[in-house]
């Protein structure tokens, strides 16, 4: 596990740990979805392994923490449920995958849409009104009309008419 996901992987289980102690626990597609959306991380299996980490690690410490309230009872019975052996720790392990790939897939759509509204521009633009070019290079937020809304300009040059 990178270090560098470390930080998105503890908001993720944090932020979807607040969120099911109060709403159902689907909400917790909106926590990684939204951890996703604000994170600075490049690469999609990046994006994917610390929502599914985030989301495992939560739910993984939910069961044990039932587990040790209940004195194990919970886990033979939600392994006789999906048929597995009545050894608690295949539970656990079941738990996890589930909640992990369901983070995960959370967390590729938050990205995804990100992706929508927040595009690399690249290039120039020419102010007709001022006579100057603007060189662009950098992220900008784009409205769903495909008009830039934030572009910053790098350098700006004269226009000089020939």
């Amino acid at each position: 596990m990178k270090s560098s996901r470390l930080p998105y992987i503890l908001l993720t289980a944090l932020l979807a740990g607040i969120l099911q102690s109060f709403l159902p626990w689907w909400t917790l597609t909106f926590a990684a979805a939204a951890v996703a959306i604000y994170n600075k991380l490049k690469r999609r299996r990046d994006i994917f392994w610390s929502g599914f980490w985030g989301i495992a690690l939560l739910w993984t410490a939910y069961v044990l923490f039932i587990d040790l309230q209940t004195r194990a009872i919970l886990s033979p019975k939600l392994g006789a449920l999906l048929g597995l052996p009545a050894y608690p720790p295949s539970a656990w392990v079941v738990t996890a995958l589930l909640g992990g790939i369901t983070g995960g897939l959370a967390a590729l759509t938050g990205y995804y849409l990100k992706r929508i509204f927040v595009k690399e521009r690249k290039g120039y633009f020419i102010d007709g009104a001022q006579q100057q070019i603007f060189f662009v290079r950098s992220k900008s937020i784009t409205n769903p009309m495909g008009i830039i809304c934030g572009a910053k300009a790098i350098s700006i040059r004269q226009i000089t008419p020939h």
